[in-house]
């Protein structure tokens, strides 16, 4: 078995189900298995994607969709589920608009406009909505003995910060962290692409292939594009995590107990 696949889990319901657990630490540690993980939509789950989500013992679900997201898709979750926790992201919604004629803006955007807005909203991510990554962790060590899922719309953009943050507080290598963030590339495939664009785009609007691409890959210059606005602003990620995620020294050694090896 892979390493991707592994971390996969292959429910019926949401395809970029994984583990993010089992990464190396800068000091040789490990990131815990079963502890972790990440996902797109949760509105589409079977009753045998319940048993596995059950049987994977996950006590808080941190959902990072904007309040119009979860009410058009609201969450299918076991009855007696775990507990949801809703820390909505927006961004800048650079499909669907707000304030303008999206019609006519989809008809001009090109592929490198659509991608520089993408980077936009990466930015909006890590500055507007610092604080929803920071009640985040403030959760995050309660989970002494129980697993935590991270999730948003496909799992890429909200969530591939979310989970790059934690990596790093728990000291994954920056390498690392983007091989971790690109893997959704894997799990997104065309069903999924064909759905989310029925749902996104409007059905007379010409979306080539080169839209579609930029619209639904997870490319190192998003994340970056979040990097470079956290070290202008706080002069480096660490400098971010401490005084904007107020994750002290205290709090990054309680996290590492609980989730590293």
């Amino acid at each position: 078995m892979s390493e991707s696949e592994r971390r996969h889990i292959p429910l019926q319901g949401t395809p970029n189900f994984r583990d993010f657990g089992g990464y190396k630490t800068a000091d040789g540690r490990a990131v815990k298995w079963k502890r972790l993980y990440r996902s797109g939509t949760l509105a589409d789950l079977t009753p045998d994607d319940h048993a596995q989500i059950d049987a994977l013992e996950i006590a808080r679900i941190y959902d990072l969709r904007t309040d119009d997201e979860r009410k058009n898709f609201p969450s299918n979750l076991p009855n007696d589920g775990p507990e949801v926790v809703s820390l909505a992201i927006h961004g800048r919604d650079v499909v669907r608009g707000e304030g303008f004629d999206v019609a006519a803006y989809l008809k001009s955007l090109t592929s490198e406009e659509l991608a520089d807005g993408i980077k936009a909203s990466y930015e909006i991510f890590v500055t507007t909505y610092a604080h929803q990554y920071k009640t985040l962790f403030e959760h995050l060590d309660d989970h002494t003995d129980d697993a935590a899922l991270i999730h948003c719309a496909a799992g890429k953009d909200r969530t591939g910060v979310a989970c790059a943050l934690v990596l790093h507080v728990l000291g994954v290598p920056r390498e690392t962290i983007l091989h971790d963030y690109t893997l959704t590339n894997q799990f997104l495939g065309p069903d999924y692409r064909a759905t989310r664009k029925a749902q996104l785009i409007p059905g007379d609007i010409d979306f080539d292939i080169e839209l579609e691409d930029a619209l639904f890959d997870a490319r190192h210059e998003y994340i970056q594009s979040a990097f470079d606005a956290i070290d202008r602003r706080f002069g480096s990620l660490d400098g971010y995590v401490r005084d904007a995620l107020d994750v002290t020294e205290a709090r990054k050694s309680q996290l590492r107990h609980i989730f590293l090896d």
